[in-house]
């Protein structure tokens, strides 16, 4: 049978696993700003 601590790390693994994913969508979803075009602040120095 499996530790109750064991069953925590792996949830907590899992649970970081799910935030980076969301952090990375929510990145995606800003650079695309809707319309395709990504917003000039992304873009940097060659936005003009």
């Amino acid at each position: 049978m499996t530790s109750s601590m064991e069953r925590l790390r792996k949830s907590v693994e899992a649970l970081a696993r799910i935030v980076r994913r969301i952090q990375l969508t929510q990145k995606i979803d800003k650079i695309i700003g809707g319309n395709g075009h990504p917003p000039k602040s992304i873009l940097g120095h060659t936005a003009k």
